[in-house]
């Protein structure tokens, strides 16, 4: 909260491009999708002032609340930090950078009754909105929700 953009609700990318930026080591999950949002942008890699790369979330967390820099993470692993004041989740303008997840079975084995009442809760969106709290969710993430 000690940061210039901290009163800000939102920031865009070319704030960002002058920003020390934390980022995910290379060959990340989140890294990729980070770097398919800037080319869809017009923006590549180079045209943002990476001062670190980090191998987990806790790292880049900790960077950023020492004040090290800003990084892009989901609005999920900080909900906590934001609810104590210790770091302060922005906006990107003009951003979603949602990314498609997978239910993982062993195709050679039989699922429980359970598990197939989990997976199809899991592909119901009405269940799954009464089920999260979505007061609790912030920006993106509740938006990802909703977009489920």
């Amino acid at each position: 909260y000690h940061h210039p953009w901290a009163e800000k609700g939102s920031i865009t990318l070319a704030e960002l491009t002058k920003a020390k930026l934390i980022f995910r080591e290379v060959g990340s999950g989140t890294r990729k999708v980070i770097e398919l949002f800037f080319n869809e942008k017009g923006f590549k890699l180079s045209d943002f002032n990476i001062a670190m790369e980090l191998g987990s979330t806790q790292a880049i967390k900790n960077v950023v609340a020492a004040g090290l820099g800003v990084t892009i993470i989901s609005a999920l692993t900080v909900r906590r930090e934001s609810e104590e004041k210790i770091l302060k989740p922005l906006k990107i303008k003009d951003c979603y950078m949602g990314r498609p997840l997978n239910i993982l079975t062993n195709a050679n084995n039989a699922k429980t009754k359970e598990e197939h009442y989990l997976i199809d809760f899991l592909h119901n969106k009405d269940m799954l909105e009464k089920a999260l709290d979505m007061e609790c969710l912030e920006g993106d993430a509740a938006a990802e929700f909703q977009r489920l």
